[in-house]
């Protein structure tokens, strides 16, 4: 489980990297000037917030599927289209938050990404009925990019279905390399 969390025109690659595994355990093992292949990404689960950027998108994520939203944040932060971006980075406390400041700062440089924080030790676990008033009530014309465990994304999925979200509208990162 690792993504590439910087944004398409940032000068550096930057990979985030969840140590789950003997690979990714390793992988503090690297030294700075150690070489490395880098290939990928797989998927193209930006895709739809790239080229469909006249709809909302709303971003939710659980624990270090916030990952690809970063990629994604650090480059709408500095674009300023007109679209409204919402963020739910749901995590289990505030220790929890490693990307917290970081989505702060992209709230700052641009007053349309809307930041909504989910501790559940605090409030519980994020629900559709929750997301849903956190947008006004409105669903239409927008995308939802899902990433997060598994069964978190097949929860909101199914919560989507019933508030009319068409299956078009719903993306969402599995974390597969298999077909």
């Amino acid at each position: 489980p690792f993504s590439i969390s910087s944004a398409p025109n940032d000068e550096l690659l930057r990979l985030t990297v969840k140590k789950l595994g003997d690979y990714t355990s390793r992988l503090d093992a690297l030294k700075v000037n150690d070489r490395a292949v880098v290939f990928g990404p797989y998927g193209r689960f930006y895709e739809k917030f790239l080229v469909q950027s006249g709809k909302d998108a709303v971003l939710v994520s659980g624990g270090i599927g916030v990952t690809p939203f970063l990629s994604m944040l650090g480059h709408e932060a500095i674009s300023q289209k007109s679209r409204i971006i919402y963020i739910f980075y749901c995590v289990k406390n505030r220790q929890r938050a490693d990307f917290h400041e970081e989505i702060l700062n992209y709230v700052k440089m641009n007053g349309n990404i809307r930041y909504f924080p989910v501790f559940s030790d605090e409030q519980g676990f994020l629900n559709v009925p929750q997301l849903v008033e956190n947008l006004g009530g409105d669903v239409k014309n927008k995308n939802f990019f899902l990433c997060g465990p598994y069964p978190m994304m097949c929860s909101f999925t199914k919560g989507l279905k019933k508030e009319k979200v068409k299956n078009r509208d719903i993306i969402f990162e599995d974390f597969s390399l298999l077909d």
